[in-house]
């Protein structure tokens, strides 16, 4: 159909009025986004280097920066790739993602690693430490987003079918107030 999305992709006419299999054309980048990210970028990586450079005076590199700059990488990679990948793809993901991402919360629970009073890490011997309530925010929206883009505009507004989401949203949250992680809950 010609109706689709331009994130989704749209038909090309002209091939498809020539009689030719018609080709999915991409979307092209929104350079307000990619202008944000690199600014945005840009200041976090002068950030942790204008305040740990003093920590090591004679290295050129400060003992944070690495870590950071290797998080910026990966996050531009996983930023190519998500924009890479069709919506329905990643609608039919939204819901596996979101339960791994519970699973992970839940984890944290039992087997959370405690820093400063609180058990809001995991460790994965080998790899380091992370926190799963930073996945459950990504999960949860695209879950919402995923639930409400699959009903009409009336049904998504109705306050009764509302309840699937505000539950999405509900879980995690509730499993990360024991941990304590009120921040993250509220997000």
């Amino acid at each position: 159909p010609m109706d689709r999305s331009p994130r989704e992709g749209r038909i090309d006419p002209t091939l498809a009025a020539r009689g030719r299999e018609a080709k999915t054309v991409r979307a092209p980048l929104d350079g307000a986004v990619v202008s944000a990210v690199a600014i945005l970028s840009a200041i976090g990586i002068v950030m942790v280097y204008s305040t740990t450079a003093h920590l090591e005076p004679g290295s050129s590199l400060p003992p944070f920066l690495g870590r950071h700059l290797s998080g910026v990488a990966a996050g531009l990679a996983l930023g190519v790739l998500l924009f890479r990948t069709p919506l329905p793809k990643v609608r039919r993901l939204a819901m596996p993602f979101w339960l791994l991402s519970v699973s992970l919360v839940a984890a944290t629970l039992v087997v959370g690693t405690e820093v400063n009073g609180a058990a809001r890490w995991l460790t994965i011997p080998g790899l380091g430490s992370f926190q799963p309530s930073e996945f459950a925010k990504l999960a949860t929206v695209l879950a919402v987003s995923a639930e409400l883009a699959r009903r009409s505009p009336k049904e998504a507004t109705s306050p009764r079918m509302l309840l699937v989401p505000f539950g999405l949203a509900a879980v995690p949250a509730g499993l990360l107030v024991p941990q304590p992680d009120l921040g993250s809950a509220v997000v």
